[in-house]
């Protein structure tokens, strides 16, 4: 394998590699909590609430 093909080839072979179907893992979500709009004091404030 060529030096400037090697990331291709590594992912390559890690895909053929790893080829199970895991639901065990969740995907991610982009979900930011509610809160996210204040300034960061009050963002502070308000998870400190949240926590107890």
């Amino acid at each position: 394998v060529q030096p400037d093909q090697a990331a291709s080839h590594r992912l390559e072979l890690w895909n053929t590699w790893d080829n199970t179907t895991n639901e065990a893992i969740q995907p991610p979500k982009e979900q930011l909590p509610s809160g996210r709009e204040l300034q960061r004091k009050d963002w502070v404030t308000l998870n400190r609430a949240r926590a107890k």
